[in-house]
C-alpha cells in the first residue's frame, strides 16, 4: 500500500486546497509519496515494516515564474525593466543560467528532491545532490552571459580614467553613457568593462580579439516626455572585438573590451560606438514616438487636433529635408538618444572561462548507505555508513558535461547563434547593416540535456586507508560533442526577368523565381557508452578495460577534439543470398513549401482629340485613341527542408583483462 502527502511544492496552483486559506501547509502542494508498505494476504509480519520517504531539501512555495531558462527553481525577485535602476531583475529578464555561487546553484538544482530512504531493517540510503555544469554545448565551447559593469571615459587629451558617473558603484544599476560627441574622439566608442570570475583571470580566457560578440543593451531612448514607461529598450546586436585589457577598481579585477568602431553616417568617421549604431537603427525602425519626439498628448478638440497633426507633419517634413543630406542618423544622436544603457542590466556574451557552466538540472553526487546499527544497539555500538561518490570531470579538471543543445529560453546565450551579416543598401543615405542568426532549422535540434562523456565512481574514501582502498571505475561515453549536428544549405538559386518593351498594348512584368534547400542531420550517440576501466588504487593502468566502437567517419577537429559522422554503410544479405554494400539505419524525412504571389493591373484609357481647320470651310477632324496598360509582378519560391536522422551501427565490443583480449 502507498501513503502520500501533499508536502512538496506548497500552495500549488493545481491543488484545490491552495485556494482556501484554512488548509494546512502540507496538504496544498503536489502529490508526494510518504511510505510503501508490503503486506502478503493476511499474513501481518510486515505491517510494521516500511519503506518511508523524506524530502530534506529546499521546499519552497510554488511560483510560475520561479524558475531559470533550464526549468531549475530560481527566486523571483518581483521587478520588471519599467523599473530600470532597480538593482533586481525578473527571471524573464534574466534567465541566464549559471550566475549563482556553486553552493546555491546546488541548494536550487535540489529543490523538491528525494533525499531519505528509511529501510524496512533498520538502514537508511541517504542522497546528495548538486547542480548540472557543462563545458561545450555540442562541439561549440559553452559561453556565459556577464553583466557590464561600466564604461571608460577620456579626458581632453585622451587620457582613460574610470569614474562613478559611468560604472554601477556597489552593484546599482547606473545610466551610463556609451558614446558622446563631447570631449576626446574616444569618448565616441567607449570601453566595455565587466566583472571577471577571480582576480587571477585573464581576459583572454573570455574572449579574443577579433571575435564576434553578442550584446543585450538596456538602452535610454529619452522620449519627449521623459517618462521611464517605454523609456528603456533592449537593443541586442553584434560587433567584433578590437583591443582588450583590464583594469582593477577596489580590488576587484575588471575585463576591458573595446568594440570595433562603426560610422553613423554616410562615408564618416568610423569611430562610433557599434551599439550606439545599433540603438539608431533600432529605434528609427520601432520606436519613431521616442526618436523623432512625436507628442502623444491626446487634445480635447478633436478637430484642432487633426490640424495640427497636419501642420506638425508638414513642418516635421520640412525640418528632416535637411536628413537627406546628412542622414537620419546624426540628428538622433545630436539628440543623445540611444547613446546610454544601464549597466549592471546590460550584458554581454563570452566563453565560459572554466569550461563549468551552472546549468541543465541536477544530478547525483554522493550515495550514502547507513546501518543505523547505534539506533540498534541503544548506542551500545557505533553505526556505520558505505557508499559511492561520483566525480563528473575530466582528467584536466575541466567539466566532462556536454549540452546536447540549450532552452530556447535565452537562446542568447547559446554558442550556436551566430551572425549571419548583410546590407541594406540605401541610396544618399548610410546603408543598414542588419543580420540574421544563425543556426537554420533550429527547431529541429536535439532537445536540451546534459550529458557526462566521463564519470569517475569510488567508494566514499576513509581517512589513512590506502592498502585495502577499492579503487574506482570510470566510464566514459559518447556525446554530442563526439557526433554534432550539421546543418547545411544550398545558395539561393534567384531568375530573374524583365519585360524590355513598354508602352502601350506591351505587357510590363518582373517575375521572380527562388529556391534553395535546407538540410539538418542527428543522430543517436549522445549517451551511449564509449569506454569503461576498473582501477586498483593508485594506479594508473586499468585492471580491466571494455570499449565499444561504432562504425564512424572522422570529419576534423574542433578545439583540440575529433569530431565524428555516423558511417551507415554496411553489409547487407539480399533474399536469394547475395551480399552488397546497403544503407541501413538512416530515416530521411522532406518538406516542400511551394509559394506563389502574383499583381496584375489593367488600365484602359481613351484620348480624344479634336482639331478644327478652314479650307474654304471649317471643318472639324476628331481623333480617338485607346490606350491600354498592363502589368504584372510575381514572386515564385520553392524551399525544401530535409531532416535526416542517423542511427550508430556498434561494429565491435573489445574487452581487456591481464593481457588478453576479447
Amino acid at each position: 500500500s502507498f501513503d502520500y502527502s501533499y508536502k512538496l511544492c506548497p500552495m500549488y496552483a493545481g491543488n484545490i486546497n491552495a485556494l482556501s486559506n484554512n488548509s494546512p501547509a502540507d496538504s496544498t502542494g503536489k502529490l508526494t509519496l510518504k511510505s510503501i508498505k508490503v503486506t502478503y494476504q493476511k499474513s501481518n509480519k510486515m505491517k510494521s515494516r516500511k519503506y518511508t520517504f523524506d524530502y530534506n531539501g529546499l521546499n519552497p512555495v510554488y511560483e510560475m515564474k520561479a524558475v531559470d531558462r533550464w526549468g531549475v527553481y530560481r527566486p523571483l525577485s518581483g521587478n520588471t525593466t519599467d523599473a530600470p535602476l532597480h538593482p533586481e531583475m525578473m527571471n524573464a529578464d534574466f534567465p541566464y543560467a549559471g550566475q549563482l555561487s556553486h553552493s546555491l546553484a546546488d541548494q536550487y538544482a535540489s529543490a523538491w528532491h528525494l533525499t531519505d530512504i528509511h529501510l524496512p531493517t533498520g538502514g537508511k540510503i541517504h542522497v546528495d545532490y548538486e547542480s548540472d555544469d557543462y563545458a561545450y554545448v555540442q562541439n561549440k565551447r559553452a559561453s556565459k552571459m556577464f553583466k557590464i559593469a561600466g564604461l571608460m571615459e577620456y579626458d581632453a587629451n585622451g587620457n582613460p580614467h574610470l569614474s562613478d558617473a559611468n560604472f554601477a558603484v556597489n552593484h546599482q544599476p547606473k545610466v551610463a553613457t556609451i558614446s558622446t560627441k563631447n570631449g576626446h574622439e574616444k569618448n565616441r566608442n567607449r570601453e566595455l568593462l565587466f566583472q571577471l570570475e577571480d582576480n587571477s583571470d585573464d581576459i583572454s580566457n573570455y574572449v579574443k580579439v577579433g571575435q564576434q560578440i553578442y550584446f543585450r543593451t538596456l538602452v535610454d531612448f529619452k522620449p519627449l516626455d521623459a517618462a521611464d514607461y517605454g523609456r528603456f529598450e533592449y537593443v541586442s546586436g553584434y560587433a567584433e572585438v578590437s583591443s582588450l585589457g583590464h583594469e582593477w577598481r577596489n580590488g576587484v579585477k575588471y575585463g576591458k573590451i573595446l568594440l570595433v568602431g562603426d560610422e553613423i553616417v554616410n562615408h564618416g568617421d568610423s569611430n562610433y560606438s557599434p551599439i550606439t549604431k545599433a540603438a539608431l537603427l533600432f529605434g528609427r525602425l520601432h520606436l519613431s514616438r521616442n526618436i523623432y519626439d512625436v507628442n502623444t498628448t491626446a487634445a480635447e478638440d478633436a478637430d484642432e487636433s487633426s490640424f495640427r497633426d497636419f501642420t506638425d507633419a508638414i513642418l516635421n517634413s520640412i525640418v528632416s529635408f535637411k536628413d537627406i543630406f546628412s542622414g537620419p542618423n546624426l540628428p538622433i544622436y545630436q539628440k543623445e538618444k540611444g547613446v546610454s544603457f544601464v549597466t549592471e542590466k546590460s550584458w554581454i556574451r563570452t566563453l565560459e572561462p572554466r569550461k563549468k557552466k551552472k546549468g541543465g538540472g541536477v544530478r547525483v553526487k554522493r550515495i550514502s548507505i547507513y546501518d543505523n546499527w547505534n539506533l540498534q544497539t541503544n548506542n551500545q555500538e557505533a553505526g556505520y555508513y558505505y557508499g559511492q561518490e561520483f566525480k563528473y570531470e575530466l582528467e584536466d579538471g575541466t567539466s566532462s558535461g556536454v549540452a546536447s543543445y540549450e532552452p530556447m529560453l535565452g537562446g542568447d546565450e547559446n554558442p550556436w547563434h551566430q551572425p549571419v551579416m548583410y546590407v541594406n543598401e540605401k541610396k544618399w543615405a548610410i546603408d543598414d547593416k542588419l543580420f540574421q542568426e544563425t543556426p537554420l532549422m533550429e527547431s529541429q535540434f536535439p532537445s536540451p540535456s546534459i550529458g557526462y562523456s566521463r564519470v569517475e565512481i569510488t567508494d566514499i574514501k576513509r581517512q589513512g586507508v590506502k592498502k585495502t582502498a577499492t579503487g574506482k571505475v570510470v566510464k566514459e561515453f559518447y556525446t554530442s560533442r563526439d557526433f554534432p549536428t550539421f546543418v547545411a544549405t544550398s545558395e539561393i538559386d534567384p531568375i530573374f526577368q524583365k519585360s524590355k518593351l513598354s508602352g502601350s498594348f506591351f505587357e510590363k512584368y518582373e517575375h521572380l523565381t527562388a529556391s534553395q534547400g535546407f538540410t539538418i542531420e542527428n543522430n543517436d550517440m549522445n549517451g551511449k557508452p564509449k569506454w569503461e576501466g576498473v582501477y586498483a588504487e593508485g594506479v594508473n593502468v586499468p585492471l580491466s578495460e571494455v570499449s565499444y566502437h561504432y562504425a564512424q567517419d572522422s570529419i576534423g577537429v574542433v578545439d583540440g577534439k575529433p569530431i565524428f559522422r555516423l558511417r551507415n554503410d554496411a553489409l547487407t544479405i539480399n533474399e536469394d543470398g547475395t551480399t552488397q554494400i546497403n544503407k541501413i539505419g538512416v530515416r530521411s524525412d522532406v518538406v516542400a513549401d511551394f509559394r506563389e504571389s502574383e499583381t496584375t493591373s489593367i488600365a484602359k484609357k481613351v484620348d480624344l482629340n479634336f482639331t478644327s481647320a478652314v479650307i474654304g470651310k471649317p471643318f472639324f477632324i476628331a481623333l480617338m485613341l485607346l490606350n491600354v496598360d498592363k502589368s504584372s509582378t510575381r514572386m515564385r519560391s520553392a524551399t525544401l527542408n530535409k531532416t535526416v536522422q542517423r542511427f550508430g551501427i556498434l561494429e565491435q565490443v573489445v574487452a581487456r583483462q591481464d593481457g588478453s583480449i576479447v
